[in-house]
């Protein structure tokens, strides 16, 4: 149908962008997304429910991703082991993502937690590259997306860090306002 195809259409337009405009902030490594004939593998492995299926992965659409512990779970460690010093250094970081995405046009993926992940160096990763899409790709009329979006895509994180750590969640609301205040001077 029309609308399953321009949904795949934008779909792999979005992983074409994560591994394109932001490979650092995916940690996508390959993308494979047309039918080849190089390739010569197929691929066995079990589905959720234990069945025993195979690819041929030049006829299949496939992405390869670094591995990255979750956003959420890596600060909650953090909270625990009462580590503020790097709890804050990952905050940081994590309106500095946002930030870049906007610098990339990138309209705002995804606030949820099981989307993030982080890398070892305390960086957030997109682990969801299907929202990765600029006001173009969607045939929006606005083309920049507006810097005030970090506020929209940091909203659950600060929700999540009122309850668990008052002062985190004053810290987030104050990196933000420094580092959108600094982008909005330039």
């Amino acid at each position: 149908s029309e609308s399953y195809l321009r949904n795949r259409e934008i779909e792999f337009q979005s992983y074409y962008n994560s591994f394109t405009l932001l490979p650092g902030q995916t940690q996508l490594e390959y993308l494979h997304l047309a039918k080849t004939s190089h390739l010569n593998k197929t691929l066995t492995y079990y589905d959720k429910i234990g069945v025993k299926r195979t690819l041929d992965l030049d006829s299949t659409s496939f992405l390869i991703q670094k591995r990255s512990d979750l956003l959420y779970p890596t600060l909650a460690k953090l909270l625990k082991l009462q580590d503020l010093t790097q709890a804050k250094n990952l905050l940081r970081n994590f309106v500095n993502f946002y930030l870049e995405l906007i610098d990339q046009d990138i309209l705002s993926p995804t606030t949820l937690e099981k989307n993030l992940g982080c890398s070892s160096e305390l960086k957030p990763i997109q682990i969801d590259v299907g929202r990765v899409l600029t006001p173009k790709d969607l045939q929006l009329s606005e083309i920049k997306v507006p810097l005030t979006q970090v506020y929209k895509s940091t909203s659950h994180m600060k929700k999540w860090l009122k309850v668990r750590s008052p002062e985190l969640y004053l810290y987030l609301k104050q990196v933000e306002e420094e580092l959108v205040t600094k982008r909005s001077k330039n």
